[in-house]
Parts: C-alpha cells; sequence; structure tokens
C-alpha cells in the first residue's frame, strides 16, 4: 500500500483548502470541540478545574465526570470558582429528580451549591456516580452561568439515573466563573476519571 503525502490542496477554482498542512482558520471557525483535560485524582476533599481549563477561549463546554465518594452514601455537589476561589456565597440554584419517579429535589433561590443528583452514591468497588453536562454562559455578566446533565448512580443493588439543572441564581449571574469546584457531602471525592471540552465558538 502506498502513501500519498501533498503540502497543499486547492478546490477547483483555486481556494486553498490545505495550505503547507495547514487548515485556514476560517473553514473550521465555529465547529467543533477541543479536548482541554483530562485524567484522574487520588482521595481528596474535592476536585477543582481552574481558570487553565476554564476562561474566556470558550463560551460553552462538556464534562464528564466519574467519581466515587471515599464516604458512603454521599451527594455530589458542585460550586463555582470566582477568581479561581471556590464561591461558597448563597446565590445558587438546583433541581435533580430520578426516572423511576415523580420525586425530586430542589431549591430555586440562595443555596449554597448545585446537587447533581436525587439519590446518593455508594463507596464500594464499583459503585459511584457518572455524569455528563454542559456548562454554559460561563463569561456572561448579565445571564446566570448553568450547567445541566444526566447522571447514573449506583449504591448497592440499585443502579438509576435522572437528570439535574442548576447553576447562579438572579443575584450571582454578574460574576464569570472561571472554574468548578466538585466534593460531596461528607469526606473526599475519589476522581475515577474526568474529561473537559471546549466547544468552539
Amino acid at each position: 500500500m502506498g502513501t500519498l503525502k501533498v503540502d497543499n490542496i486547492q478546490t477547483e477554482s483555486g481556494s486553498a483548502v490545505i495550505t503547507n498542512g495547514v487548515i485556514p482558520s476560517t473553514l473550521v471557525s465555529g465547529i467543533g470541540m477541543v479536548k482541554l483535560f483530562q485524567g484522574s485524582a487520588a482521595s481528596a476533599a474535592s476536585f477543582e478545574i481552574n481558570s487553565t481549563y476554564i476562561n474566556s477561549t470558550y463560551d460553552n463546554y462538556l464534562i464528564f465526570i466519574d467519581a466515587t465518594p471515599a464516604t458512603d452514601a454521599q451527594y455530589l455537589r458542585m460550586r463555582f470558582l470566582h477568581s479561581d476561589s471556590a464561591h461558597t456565597g448563597s446565590d445558587y440554584f438546583y433541581e435533580a429528580e430520578v426516572h423511576s419517579s415523580s420525586t425530586h429535589t430542589y431549591d430555586h433561590d440562595a443555596a449554597d451549591h448545585i446537587r447533581t443528583s436525587y439519590q446518593t452514591a455508594g463507596n464500594a468497588t464499583g459503585e459511584g456516580l457518572n455524569l455528563f453536562c454542559t456548562l454554559s454562559q460561563v463569561n456572561s455578566t448579565s445571564r446566570p452561568t448553568i450547567v445541566k446533565g444526566d447522571y447514573t448512580l449506583v449504591d448497592g443493588a440499585s443502579s438509576q439515573g435522572g437528570t439535574f439543572n442548576g447553576g447562579q441564581d438572579l443575584g450571582g449571574r454578574t460574576n464569570a466563573i472561571t472554574g468548578i469546584h466538585l466534593y460531596f457531602g461528607s469526606g473526599n471525592i475519589i476522581m475515577n476519571d474526568f474529561a473537559i471540552y471546549g466547544l468552539v465558538k
């Protein structure tokens, strides 16, 4: 099998598609996503992603989380970073539900964190929580930063899934965020895997 090597590709009209091995930014502007970080972390009080990854380069992100609490039966909570410090003020909101029933939990104003599931996650081998979510409007100071997604958790013989959403309440919207802070209600967090992607503007 042979290999075709070219430095430049043009359309029939002569417009450049690839020049010196580089695709012009005008062809890819506004599409795609870029992996910013993927990794894991040993047991610690919290797990943070700061302005190294969440900054003015992107307004919207996709996040994948696989975490286990060091202490059994805990809720995973999220806070935002302001100037790379966890913001603990009472200006968050959240809603979380489980798909298997009509029950849900919420705090519509002045919560001090975002709760990402209705149930608790276990800490035994194979137990924990998987989360997929979007993080939006991180650079706005007129619209609130919002996080929303789906979760699946395992605690003993019970494996359940649900959805959640949350973010800054109206009073917190004037602060652009610089990261996220993840922790369980009690005990340490073990980050089995974490990945974040920036969505190209």
